[in-house]
């Protein structure tokens, strides 16, 4: 089994990599998000991918990107130090088949690996009611009410400026709504909705 670890944080991803090394006798790489090449990821089965990667995005950027070059027979498993909503979002994603939380030990990431080479979800016991709960949720229920005025606002044909001056909030702030708007609802525009 071939094992991709994309992990923005070295001594993690090199820990990882050496448990996973001696409990699979395969190939782990370490990627690196900074100069990640998506084309080599068609060489492995499992990702396993971290969330937040700073200045550079997050998994959601990962993951669309995966989709737009269609790498889509990966078995992804998030792999993060974050369990709020927004993060386990995430895993509604069709590309994700897994969440680890890093707090737990290792013998839950390889359930997780095990379970997931085997085309099933596996998600981290403490937050799977939680992320099943999402799973199931309407797209339209899974918008912050913040994002629901957005969404609002937008489809009036306000441009964002505007928006951001009613709601009091920057630019750039209405800019990362409409970004998790778009996430979360699988769409490209507003003009979607």
């Amino acid at each position: 089994m071939k094992i991709a670890i994309l992990e923005d944080h070295l001594i993690v991803a090199q820990s990882v990599a050496e448990l996973l090394k001696a409990r699979y006798n395969g190939e782990v790489s370490i990627l690196n998000p900074e100069s990640l090449d998506y084309n080599t990821l068609n060489d492995y089965e499992v990702l396993l991918l971290d969330f937040d990667y700073g200045p550079l995005g997050d998994a959601n950027d990962i993951l669309d990107q995966l989709n737009k070059l269609n790498i889509t027979h990966l078995k992804i498993i998030l792999f993060s130090s974050f369990s709020k909503q927004p993060i386990l979002m995430t895993c509604r994603n069709p590309l994700v088949q897994g969440y680890v939380h890093k707090s737990f030990g290792f013998n839950d990431l390889v359930q997780a690996v095990d379970t997931v080479v085997t085309g099933r979800n596996w998600y981290q016991p403490k937050y799977e009611a939680e992320i099943k709960q999402l799973l199931a949720l309407p797209k339209s229920d899974v918008l912050s009410a913040r994002e629901k005025e957005v969404v609002r606002m937008a489809k009036q044909g306000k441009p964002r400026e505007e928006i951001a001056k009613e709601l009091n909030i920057s630019v750039k702030t209405v800019d990362s709504h409409l970004g998790n708007i778009y996430q979360k609802l699988d769409i490209n525009s507003i003009r979607e909705l």
